[in-house]
């Protein structure tokens, strides 16, 4: 039946639609498809037990959801993970399955046996680039080797050589197009910064370094898309 004061009913459809799956409540299977998208395995049935009991817990307490709400909240807390990065955008609205990804998050914090988070890679930066920005002083062609599923390698000078691991933050504002990519000695452990403000394309990586070098604009041109992952 069309709501005649509903100038479009398909869009009011259309909205409800997707307001109920903004706050569906997964399921068991649902929880173990999260876990496996953006988390490292070991994923085993007493895991998916655990996190289950403990995400129905909260959800029966007003004052821990609430509480978790707040932590959801931090513009900096998650930034990097992919659970986070491929769906909130600019969301602070803490919806169900982000709080089954933030939960799990927390406990991969203070257990390392538990799964761990994977880092937001999305394409088109996973391959080989070479460095053309700054311009390097070597001999061979400076190469920053960014692995699928986080790993990173570089014979940059200007990238310290402990530094193993990438990821990618999305700006806050979810329209805008530009992102970091951010360098990493630990897993979301940032120590070295990365390269601020880029609009990727699938041949070039451009911006400004991120912290103490902040003025210095980097370039990065593509060279190969299927590099070895070293960090698992």
């Amino acid at each position: 039946m069309i709501d005649e004061d509903d100038p479009d009913p398909r869009i009011a459809a259309l909205a409800r639609a997707q307001s109920a799956a903004m706050w569906h409540v997964p399921d068991r299977a649902e929880m173990e498809d999260i876990l496996a998208r953006y988390f490292f395995p070991p994923i085993t049935p007493a895991v998916v037990d655990k996190l289950e009991a403990e995400f129905l817990q909260v959800r029966s307490s007003v004052v821990e959801e609430s509480s978790k709400r707040q932590y959801f909240r931090s513009p900096t807390m998650w930034r990097g993970r992919a659970w986070y990065e491929e769906s909130t955008g600019d969301r602070l609205d803490m919806n169900p399955r982000d709080l089954f990804g933030m939960m799990t998050n927390m406990f991969a914090e203070h257990n390392r046996s538990m799964p761990q988070p994977r880092p937001y890679c999305p394409e088109p930066f996973p391959g080989t680039w070479e460095q053309l920005e700054p311009v390097p002083t070597l001999d061979e062609p400076c190469l920053w080797h960014l692995a699928p599923e986080g790993g990173f390698r570089s014979n940059s000078p200007d990238v310290t050589a402990a530094m193993r691991f990438w990821c990618v933050e999305r700006s806050w504002d979810d329209r805008d197009p530009e992102v970091n990519l951010v360098i990493y000695r630990e897993p979301f452990w940032r120590v070295w910064g990365g390269v601020h403000g880029i609009v990727p394309s699938l041949t070039e990586i451009a911006g400004t370094h991120l912290g103490l070098y902040s003025n210095t604009p980097f370039r990065l041109r593509r060279v190969d898309t299927s590099p070895d992952d070293a960090s698992r």
